[in-house]
């Protein structure tokens, strides 16, 4: 990994002020006052992993987001107990001034909030993937279609043959309708429906004409578009089964705003998309 230019020289600086730190903690003439620039020095140093933690966006690299999120909140409470220790000893001894312990607290309370961001990205508890799949059936076009997840969850809608929700990811996905695909002509007139629903053609879009596991022939397409909400993964799939072309529609919104959440919640997005979609039998 190389880290970009804009950690780098944020860090810089904040790691020559931490070693001018412990240069004057070593020629302080009392306890409170070394033991407090060490504070400050400590907690001042929980935003360097915090401050490399953006250079692990990637989802292979969770693990070290983690440990960057880990460590940031280790050296938070390192920092705190030793500001803690100082304002002790600044009863019993004279010298020392509370600033720095002061600073260590700020810096500690605010790495234990960066800190535990970080961690719950790391472990993707924003945003949760896996889950158990189930499948929902439509007794009157006798169709099933595999759910992703037990996270989502059927929602009342007469408009439409099948309406699920998910909070994490927050995602929406619709049966819509079962379109005649008696003939060929058909067919194709429901998957030029399809098309007008889908994501517009940019980079990043998939399209696709396969057969899916089931041995049903299908269209797909699954991309990023923007909206009044900001941006979102819009699919769209057209599948024949038997004499019917089932049109199926996912949305699912962006809503974590670093890098590496952002970066988990469209790799979890694309695959229920996908699964979804491509799931009709």
């Amino acid at each position: 990994m190389n880290a970009s230019p804009g950690p780098v020289c944020l860090i810089l600086p904040v790691v020559a002020l931490i070693a001018y730190w412990v240069v004057r903690s070593r020629a302080a003439e009392s306890r409170p006052e070394r033991v407090g620039y060490i504070a400050a020095a400590v907690g001042l140093a929980g935003f360097v992993p915090a401050l490399m933690a953006p250079e692990f966006s990637r989802p292979g690299e969770t693990g070290l987001l983690a440990g960057a999120g880990v460590l940031t909140v280790l050296l938070a409470v390192a920092g705190i107990a030793l500001a803690w220790w100082t304002f002790q000893l600044r009863k019993r001894e004279p010298g020392g001034v509370s600033l720095y312990p002061t600073l260590a607290c700020l810096f500690g309370l605010a790495n234990l909030a960066c800190g535990g961001g970080i961690v719950a990205t790391g472990f993707r508890l924003l945003v949760p993937t896996g889950g158990t799949p189930w499948t929902w059936r439509s007794e009157t076009h006798g169709i099933d279609v595999t759910i992703p997840s037990e996270r989502w969850t059927v929602q009342p809608n007469p408009n439409v043959l099948g309406y699920f929700t998910c909070p994490r990811p927050l995602t929406m996905a619709i049966v819509a309708e079962a379109l005649p695909a008696g003939t060929d002509a058909e067919l194709d007139a429901a998957v030029a429906k399809g098309k007008k629903m889908a994501p517009p053609a940019v980079a990043g879009r998939d399209e696709r004409s396969r057969v899916n596991d089931h041995g049903q022939p299908y269209w797909m397409s699954l991309g990023e578009t923007t909206g009044p909400k900001g941006p979102y993964v819009l699919g769209v799939s057209v599948t024949r089964v038997r004499d019917k072309a089932v049109l199926l529609m996912f949305e699912g919104q962006y809503r974590l705003t670093s890098e590496a959440g952002r970066a988990q919640e469209a790799e979890a997005l694309r695959a229920s998309a996908a699964t979804f979609l491509a799931s009709v039998r």
